[in-house]
C-alpha cells in the first residue's frame, strides 16, 4: 500500500476531532495509531489526495508498516473507510478485516517497537504465566497481531488467553481462531469478553451435560451457581457426579438440589470421588445402627404394635377346651346311634 484515500467531505483549514472518537476510541488505541489518524484526517481536510502512505512516515518517524496497521486498525474500528482512486466519496460499509491469509507479519524491529508499549509488554508477561513457557517470536507476533491486526483491545484478549488455558486450549494457532472469531462478532469490551467467555466455557457444557441439557444456552445464575461449585475446588468428576445424583433422586435437573448437595459435600472436605464414597458407606453405617438399635426387642428392627384399644379388645373372652368339646360331641353322636329301633 504505496497511497490511500480517505472518505471524507470536509476539505478546511482545521480538523475536527469527534466526541465519539474521543470517547471510544482514544484510550483504546496506542500513541501511533492516533499520531497516523489525526495527520491522515490533517491532510485529507487539506485537500491531499491520494495521501501516500511514505509520507505519512517520514512526518511520524514511523515506518510503513507501522502507517499500514494503522490504517488497518481504523478501518477494523469503523472509523475509516477507504474509496477508491478516482472515485467519488460513497456510503458504502467500511472494508471488512483482513482475512486470515493477510495476516501481518513483524520483524524483530517491529515487534521492539511493540514491547516499547507497557500494555503489550503486560499482556506478554500475563501469557507467559498463564501458559507456563517463553513465548517464541512468533507466538508474540501472534498475540501482537491480536491488537494490531484485528483490533482486540488489550484487556480483552488477556480474558480471551485465560479463556483458552482454562480450557486447555495452550496453542496460538486456536488463540488465534477464537480471536477472529470475537473480531468478527465485535468484543471489543471486558463486559462483552467476560460473558462470550462464560456463555462458551466447556465445563459449563459438561455440567449441563450431565443433568441431560447438553442441547442448552447456560442462563446467567446458572453460570453464578456453577462459578460457587467450582470455587469450593471441586473438580468436574465430582460436580458431574452431584448432577448425576441429582437426576437419580427427584427424576429432574435441579441446580438448588445439587447446589445443597455439594456445600454438604464442601463441609465434609470432600475432595476425591474416594471421599464421596467414604461418605456414602459411613451413612449406611449409621442407617444400620439406628435399625439395631430401634427395635429393642432381639436386635428386631420392627416392633409388633400393641392391638388398639376398642370394644372388640377390650371384651374379656372366654378360655374353650376344645378336646374335651370334640370328645363330647363324638359321645352324643354314638349315643344316638346306639339308641335307634
Amino acid at each position: 500500500m504505496k497511497s490511500f484515500i480517505l472518505d471524507a467531505s470536509h476539505q478546511q483549514k482545521y480538523i475536527l476531532v469527534s466526541n465519539d472518537f474521543i470517547d471510544n476510541h482514544l484510550a483504546g488505541a496506542n500513541g501511533d495509531f492516533v499520531k497516523v489518524y489525526l495527520l491522515a484526517e490533517r491532510l485529507s481536510a487539506e485537500g491531499s489526495s491520494p495521501l501516500s502512505v511514505g509520507d505519512i512516515a517520514d512526518r511520524l518517524h514511523l515506518t510503513e508498516s507501522d502507517v499500514e496497521r494503522a490504517i488497518r486498525y481504523w478501518q477494523s474500528k469503523e472509523v475509516w473507510r477507504l474509496a477508491e482512486e478516482g472515485a467519488p466519496p460513497s456510503s458504502a460499509p467500511p472494508s471488512p478485516l483482513l482475512p486470515a491469509d493477510q495476516k501481518p507479519g513483524y520483524t524483530v524491529e517491529e515487534l521492539a517497537r511493540f514491547m516499547e508499549q507497557t500494555e503489550l509488554k503486560e499482556l506478554i508477561y500475563i501469557t507467559q504465566k498463564y501458559m507456563g513457557k517463553i513465548l517464541t517470536q512468533n507466538d508474540i507476533s501472534t498475540l501482537v497481531s491480536f491488537h494490531d491486526w484485528l483490533g482486540l483491545p488489550v484487556e480483552v484478549i488477556e480474558i480471551l488467553v485465560e479463556y483458552c488455558v482454562m480450557g486447555d486450549h495452550r496453542n496460538m494457532r486456536y488463540m488465534e481462531k477464537v480471536a477472529l472469531d470475537w473480531a468478527e462478532n465485535n468484543i471489543k469490551t471486558v463486559a462483552q469478553a467476560k460473558y462470550r467467555s462464560q456463555v462458551f466455557n466447556k465445563r459449563y457444557f459438561a455440567v449441563l451435560k450431565a443433568f441431560g441439557l447438553g442441547d442448552r444456552t447456560p442462563t446467567p445464575p446458572q453460570i453464578q451457581v456453577m462459578d460457587r461449585w467450582f470455587a469450593y475446588g471441586f473438580d468436574l468428576p465430582i460436580i458431574e457426579e452431584a448432577c448425576h445424583r441429582t437426576v437419580q433422586a427427584i427424576n429432574k435437573p435441579e441446580f438448588k438440589y445439587a447446589d445443597k448437595m455439594l456445600a454438604s459435600w464442601h463441609e465434609s472436605k470432600v475432595r476425591t470421588l474416594e471421599d464421596i464414597q467414604k461418605l456414602d458407606a459411613a451413612f449406611q453405617a449409621q442407617l444400620e445402627a439406628k435399625k439395631s438399635q430401634g427395635g429393642g426387642q432381639g436386635g428386631n428392627a420392627f416392633k409388633t404394635k400393641p392391638l388398639p384399644r376398642n370394644k372388640f379388645s377390650n371384651f374379656s373372652q372366654r378360655n374353650y377346651d376344645f378336646d374335651a368339646l370334640e370328645k363330647k360331641a363324638l359321645d352324643m353322636r354314638l349315643k344316638d346311634k346306639d339308641g335307634k329301633p
